[in-house]
This record gives C-alpha cells, structure tokens and sequence, in this order.
C-alpha cells in the first residue's frame, strides 16, 4: 500500500454545487493527494447525504454557511453559470481562495468583479477545467513552444458534438443564464487556442446558428480569431449531433449520449418536451440513482477530446494534429507519431494549478484575468454573431505561469 508523502499538504476544500459535472471531478478528489475534502454546499438533500457518507466533512444547504467554515481554506464553484459571481465574490470577501468553472460569468464586468474581490481580499482566483489543461493538449502546446517546427502560423479547431441533446436543464440552454454552446463549449476552443498562442488575441469575428427551436439557444458557432501579431485561428463548434467527429475518428471511442441523445432530440421535434431528459440529468448528478445514470465516454488513451475537437496547427515547418496514441507531426520527414501519457483524468491537472498557487507560491496560468480574457472572447462572439461585424478586444493578457 503507497504511504501519503508526508512534504504534501494537502489544500482544504469545499465543493460548491454537487451537479452531474461534479462526479468525475469528486473521483479524482478522493484519489488526490494534494486535495482534501472538507465541505460540501448543495441544496439537493440527498446529494449532502451521499458526500457526507463517502467524503465526511461538513454539509451546508447554504453557500454563506460553508463559506463561514474554517476548515475550509478554498472552493471549488460548480454551481449554475449566474450564481458564478455572486458565490466567487461570497467567498473571496470570506478569505477563501476560488476555483470556478467555467464560464467564469455572464460578463465581462461580472468577471471584472470577480477579479477585483480576490485582489482586494488576499485570496487567489483561478478559472479552468478546461480542456487546455490535460496532458495532451500540455503536449501539443509544449511541442510548439519548442520551436522544432518553427514559428506557429496557423491553429484551427472544429468539433461535432451532440452537446445540445445531453440532458440538460433550462438554464443549460438559455442565453440569460449562460446557456448554450457559446457559453458552455467555446471556452475549451478559445483556452486552448490562446495558451498555444501566448495569449494576446487581437480581434473576434464570428457567427451564430440556432437551427432548433425547442432549445432556443445557439447550438453551431463560427469563428474567426486573431492574435496580435497576425497569428489566425479558425474554430467550429456544431452540437447538433447528426454527425459527430468520432464518425472520423474511431480510435477516438464513442461519444457519450449518444441513443439518449437522439431520442431526447425526437422527443424534443415532435412534442416540445422531453420527461427522460429530466430523469436522465437528476440520476447524473452527484447522489442520483445509479441504475439509471446515463453511460459516458469510457477513458481513452487518445488526444481527441469531443469538447475540444480536432485541433490541426501549422507552423513554418509542418503540421500537428491528434493521433490515436497521442500527436502526429508531419514534417519534412514524413509523418511521425509522438505518444501522451492520457488517462482522461478529468479535473487532475486542476488540482495540480490549485496545489501549486496556494502551496508552493507558483503563479497559475489560469488566474483570474486569464478567466476574464477567454470570456472576453466568448462575449464578443455572441457581439459579433448580433451585429455581423469585428469585434476589437481590450481585456486580453500574455500566459502567465
């Protein structure tokens, strides 16, 4: 049996909100040594009661109560996108550091809010769990920073989903409370694309599809990004889920939902609702009913990442894109297959940017403005999508970390 390291301290958590994007998250908690679980907010009875048979700790049916606790020393924010603010600024002006989801707001000046409390309490605020920060997207961008292939000069990205069709609640899929595929998908996009190329985008052209009704919110974005200096990224995201990319990819695995989603689509079509959803979503959450919890991706060791999409980079000297092992760099010597380490540890490398802030005083790379900057983005997609034009961009800063 391995022994706990003894250097390691592990940071004192509280999980606000115990939805269905919480269960791969708590499982990589429970296994981290560098998290421990300490508190739980939630206001699903039963969802306390199952963290507090599997994790003990302390459970709170309001916010405020876990953030008076001082066991607690940061959270982690994963409630609904509109209480996103509201709850990060509760618990920096309570002196605890935060992690939050993304997206990180509903605005750019919620987020400037959000920013502004952490600073002005001593606490740091990180924005993540994105795909950006797993091992094969740390190995794509750490393969272009090498320069082997010379300066980046291009990074598209396209991804087909059925996003739209998972089970989802109201506020998943109305624009008021950050909803839909711009809000919820196009952050992975942008993160990546940005920490690939430094950070500093110029400017954001996009466009906007809404091709279903009974959801209401945009399930396709096109978008046209540049950098600074010039650099251009193209992504596509569609969740509409008649084609998805694993079609192309099969060492990628299946996506996940798929039967359920196509039935919640019919179901959708012909009568405007959909009583499986419901049930589908309430089982997926933290504490649910595991009969019934719907079956997700199984890990995979390939760099194909649904949220993400294929990721193709070009550069002075070839091209990378995913590979079923990893990376496969074409270049003046052919193709070659470089291998990632991936075990689709979902939130681990979270984990690692939080124990290293608050532990041994590393700056994280997805701080605070980072989170501000990639929102900025997303905002000014929906801006641009509205009013067909360019959208300059003023809140941009370099990777940091």
């Amino acid at each position: 049996m391995t022994q706990p390291d003894p250097t390691i301290k592990p940071v004192r958590l509280g999980m606000i909100g115990l939805g269905a994007a919480t269960v791969p998250v708590l499982r990589v908690m429970a296994r981290s040594p560098l998290i421990k679980l300490v508190a739980a907010a939630d206001l699903r009875p039963q969802s306390l009661a199952a963290f507090s048979e599997q994790f003990g700790g302390n459970t709170y049916a309001r916010v405020e109560d876990l953030c008076a606790d001082p066991e607690v020393e940061a959270v982690w924010i994963a409630t609904p996108n509109q209480f996103h603010c509201p709850h990060a600024v509760m618990a920096a002006k309570a002196g605890k550091h935060v992690f939050v989801e993304k997206p990180m707001a509903l605005s750019v000046e919620e987020a400037q809010q959000m920013v502004d409390a952490a600073e002005a309490n001593g606490v740091q605020l990180m924005c993540g769990r994105t795909a950006a920060t797993r091992p094969p997207m740390a190995a794509l961008t750490s393969l272009v920073a090498s320069g082997q292939l010379g300066k980046m000069r291009a990074v598209n990205a396209f991804a087909y989903t059925n996003w739209m069709f998972r089970p989802r609640m109201p506020q998943e899929v109305s624009l008021a409370t950050g909803g839909g595929i711009v809000f919820r998908q196009l952050p992975h996009q942008v993160d990546v694309v940005r920490v690939l190329g430094g950070g500093m985008l110029r400017s954001v052209r996009a466009q906007t599809g809404d091709w279903f009704k009974a959801r209401g919110v945009p399930g396709y974005a096109a978008v046209f990004l540049e950098f600074e200096d010039g650099t251009p990224s193209l992504l596509a995201y569609n969740g509409y889920g008649y084609f998805t990319a694993w079609d192309i990819l099969p060492w990628a695995g299946e996506g996940p939902y798929d039967e359920l989603g196509t039935r919640i689509r019919r179901q959708l079509r012909e009568t405007g609702s959909s009583p499986e959803e419901g049930e589908a979503k309430e089982s997926a959450r933290f504490g649910g009913a595991p009969p019934s919890q719907p079956a997700t991706r199984p890990p995979t060791s390939s760099a194909y990442q649904g949220d993400v999409g294929v990721i193709v980079v070009s550069c002075d000297l070839g091209d990378i894109r995913q590979s079923p092992k990893g990376l496969y760099v074409y270049d003046d010597g052919g193709r070659r297959e470089v291998e990632v380490s991936n075990e689709q540890a979902d939130g681990a490398t979270d984990l690692e940017e939080i124990y290293g802030a608050l532990r041994l005083g590393k700056q994280p790379v997805h701080d605070g403005r980072w989170g501000l900057a990639t929102l900025e983005v997303v905002m000014a997609v929906m801006q641009s999508a509205r009013e067909r034009r360019e959208i300059m961009l003023q809140h941009q800063c370099p990777v940091r970390g």
